[in-house]
């Protein structure tokens, strides 16, 4: 992924959003480099996202799928919560 492509701004919110540590006046390339460096060492849980992205398709444009999605996002984002593909498998149940 090119964030060289990105404009300042964008690239000020990534690192005000993830605290992501450089120098106060930082050039566009200075920020580009610490935020590739920032977004390379995250982790992607492979099964979550293809998870993620069938149910998304799946759903697409229905309120339920707004909230699932929703629900999917915090599981994500919450220490010790359970996987996306529980997640997914717990709201297809809820459906049926």
């Amino acid at each position: 992924m090119d964030l060289g492509k990105l404009d300042l701004a964008a690239l000020k919110r990534y690192k005000r959003h993830y605290r992501v540590r450089t120098k106060h006046n930082s050039t566009k390339a200075e920020l580009v480099q610490a935020i590739t460096r920032h977004f390379a060492s995250q982790p992607v849980m492979d099964m979550d996202s293809i998870s993620f992205f069938i149910y998304a398709v799946k759903n697409q444009g229905t309120w339920a799928a707004a909230a699932g999605l929703l629900g999917c996002v915090r599981a994500l984002t919450l220490p010790g919560a359970a996987s996306l593909s529980g997640a997914v498998v717990h709201s297809e149940a809820a459906k049926a």
